[in-house]
């Protein structure tokens, strides 16, 4: 599911750190970029949903408002 973003904003995905899968210790830097800057980086689960006290760069099925706050922000409504 791929998260909508205000204009201007977007997330950028690294390479994963580890196997690649959710629950065995990979971590995946993501970047909020805004207008082509980095604003914040994170550390994340390879889903996104901040599985093992990683960041939560990605809203769930259910469209909860849980994730970092400056991509709370960003998301478009």
């Amino acid at each position: 599911m791929k998260l909508k973003m205000k204009k201007g904003y977007s997330l950028v995905w690294g390479e994963p750190k580890g196997h690649g899968y959710c629950g065995d210790g990979t971590t995946v830097p993501v970047d909020l970029v805004h207008n082509g800057q980095v604003i914040a980086h994170y550390v994340t689960c390879p889903c996104g949903r901040g599985c093992g006290n990683k960041d939560v760069v990605l809203c769930d099925a259910l469209g909860s408002h849980d994730l970092e706050p400056a991509i709370e922000e960003a998301r478009a409504e």
